[in-house]
């Protein structure tokens, strides 16, 4: 089994069981976990709104996707007409087709059938090559927030004075240090199962000189508990 990443989130644990079901009948294992309290996502490149979080392997997300569409019977008989769907183009219905993970797996299935009955049938090659579109705007990495690198050289640099006249060293020096390492390895994953890195270049370069800076200073902190220790 490979790394185990978040899938889909919900709001009670009974929502996730219940999906948690059909994925264990087509033998993807699955975890459903508390997210419990997590560091912001401007630093980690998670979100969750929803406590529960339900994991499978990465290799299942696109299996796991098709099992729950296809889980999902729409009868366009029933579905109220005044539903927005019905009236989009059939250009705004591929962008629901092409990002299941934005819209849903309801709203992906409705669009499907619409178009079909349209005349506009989606075929599976089609269908690939839009997604594989969006998981590529979706891999882009993004930059940091600047007023975040600011706040963090300038912790990471009060570190160092406070660490001259002993205070608050460490307190200073941990926070830019855990700043700059969260900036370095944040990842973000894609609808397909796949984590690349949430922010670019020069982001990961500023949180690369704020991990170092605190890192420093972290080092002086302990060379002067240690000189205060043995003098």
């Amino acid at each position: 089994m490979g790394q185990l990443l978040t899938f889909q989130t919900f709001r009670t644990k009974d929502e996730a069981l219940v999906i948690a079901a059909q994925l264990e009948e087509n033998n993807i294992p699955v975890i459903v976990e508390d997210g419990g309290y997590m560091l912001d996502s401007n630093f980690t490149g998670v979100q969750y709104d929803d406590p529960v979080l339900l994991k499978i392997d990465a290799a299942h997300f696109a299996q796991a996707r098709k099992i729950l569409a296809d889980n999902i019977n729409i009868d366009l008989g029933t579905v109220d007409k005044d539903y927005m769907l019905f009236s989009m183009t059939d250009d705004e219905l591929h962008n629901v087709l092409a990002k299941p993970d934005e819209w849903g797996l309801y709203n992906y299935k409705l669009a499907m059938l619409i178009l079909a009955q349209r005349g506009r049938q989606v075929g599976e090659r089609q269908l690939e090559d839009m997604q594989q579109t969006h998981y590529g705007e979706l891999a882009k990495p993004v930059a940091f927030d600047k007023s975040w690198i600011i706040l963090g050289y300038l912790i990471s640099v009060a570190g160092i004075i406070a660490a001259l006249w002993q205070f608050f060293m460490t307190i200073l020096s941990l926070f830019g240090l855990l700043l700059g390492w969260a900036v370095m390895t944040a990842k973000t994953t894609l609808p397909d199962g796949k984590r690349v890195q949430k922010y670019d270049e020069v982001s990961r370069r500023h949180g690369r000189n704020m991990f170092l800076l605190g890192m420093l200073t972290c080092i002086i902190a302990l060379l002067m508990l240690l000189r205060r220790i043995l003098l």
